[in-house]
């Protein structure tokens, strides 16, 4: 039968049943597993990034500055309707 569209979200979806396999006592699907599975990705990206803004604005990779980054982008993306 297939998927009806394709998404990224497909790649995440077996690391999460996996995950959830593991932490689950009854069997059914928790969405907590997929939400750290993107919090993970999430702070990777930014690890990554880091040095890359470093190059653009030096001192920016002084973990204050990225965890002050984190915030702002998180408080922008929950302030859109």
């Amino acid at each position: 039968m297939g998927f009806p569209f394709w998404s990224s979200e497909l790649l995440l979806i077996a690391p999460a049943l996996k995950l959830n396999n593991l932490l689950s006592k009854d069997g059914s699907f928790d969405l907590r597993p997929m939400g750290s599975i993107h919090a993970a990705l999430f702070l990777l990206a930014a690890i990554w990034l880091a040095p890359l803004l470093e190059a653009v604005s030096p001192g920016f990779h002084n973990s204050k500055n990225v965890a002050r980054a984190l915030e702002n982008l998180h408080l922008d993306e929950s302030n859109r309707k």
